[in-house]
């Protein structure tokens, strides 16, 4: 179980990775973002369906895992109050105006992640709960939220000049490096979920 659970959270964190652009500048492979979130979303239930040998969960993960970054849309926030060009306009914007704070802060894209991650995570943590009846697993919803917006937070620490380059899979940026520790958050909730 430890050594799936570990190579299952090594291939979402790839695999997030793909979905983030690597599909293209890795792969060469151009699908378009919304197929490429759904493609990805797929991918990443297979493994856990097999281990589980539960293919119940496949359309409920790929489903919850798409429409969540359809919904959520988290590009404006991932800078970590590092933006280069004002970020575009989103509706999730009304989330950290709410609490007062500073546009383009560090605060404010924190915020911002928080609210993302709590709508990109949510489907898949109430079909767990709908599937296990385990109340607890509502627990996971902030904190799906906070470890989404920590692990872009802890890869902005990190000066963009020292991070190492996979040519066509990393670059420079904190964001790579923040898509690919969000991948690994999302295999230990998918396992987290899947397994209460």
């Amino acid at each position: 179980m430890l050594l799936f659970s570990l190579a299952y959270c090594l291939f979402c964190s790839f695999m997030w990775r793909l979905r983030g652009g690597a599909w293209a500048t890795l792969l060469h492979v151009y699908m378009g973002t919304t197929f490429t979130r759904l493609v990805s979303s797929f991918l990443i239930s297979l493994p856990l369906a097999w281990y589980m040998s539960n293919w119940w969960i496949v359309p409920g993960i790929t489903f919850g895992l798409w429409l969540g970054l359809v919904l959520a849309g988290y590009g404006p926030f991932m800078g970590m109050g590092s933006h280069a060009f004002p970020p575009a306009k989103t509706w999730i914007s009304f989330f950290p105006r709410l609490l007062g704070l500073q546009p383009q802060s560090v605060a404010w894209d924190f915020a911002g992640m928080w609210f993302c991650g709590v709508l990109l995570y949510s489907w898949v943590i109430f079909m767990s709960i709908a599937v296990s009846m385990n109340w607890f697993a509502l627990c996971l919803i902030p904190a799906s939220g906070l470890a989404f917006a920590g692990v872009y937070y802890l890869a902005s620490l990190v000066p963009d000049e020292k991070l190492p380059v996979i040519p066509g899979f990393t670059a420079k940026e904190h964001e790579v490096f923040g898509e690919l520790g969000a991948g690994l958050w999302t295999g230990v909730l998918l396992i987290s979920c899947t397994m209460l």
